[in-house]
Parts: structure tokens; sequence; C-alpha cells
């Protein structure tokens, strides 16, 4: 799953659109600044299918965190 802070989503819906383009280049950011990130981290195995990230905002960027959910046994 996917989980979108509220300073992620306004950020990414301010950044996101374009009068001229509509929301072209929303598609564009979610390309480079959540599904890019997402795919390196599912490759460098510290995030697995099935399990949920974070996108947030850090230093004025967009940032991808895996969410590490404590196991109940």
């Amino acid at each position: 799953g996917l989980t979108l802070t509220p300073a992620a989503s306004a950020d990414m819906a301010e950044r996101g659109y374009d009068p001229a383009f509509g929301a072209r280049p929303l598609k564009r950011l979610i390309q480079q600044d959540v599904e890019t990130p997402i795919a390196r981290l599912l490759v460098k195995g510290e995030l697995r299918d099935g399990e949920t990230a974070t996108v947030d905002v850090k230093d004025g960027k967009i940032v991808v965190i895996p969410t590490v959910e404590a196991k109940t046994e």
C-alpha cells in the first residue's frame, strides 16, 4: 500500500498542476518522485511486495519511506 501525508499531497497538487497542460505535469511528478523511488526500494530489497510505503516531504523534496510495521505473533 501507499500512504500520502497531507504535506506530500499538498506539495504534489501545487507542483503537479499547470493551467496550460492540466494534470499532465502531475503524471510526470508521480513517475519521477514516487514510482521511480519505489522501484529502487524494491530492487534493493528495502521494500517488499505487499508492504506499505509513506510518501512525505523532507527538505522541500518528495521522499518515499518504507513503513515498518510490528509483526504480531
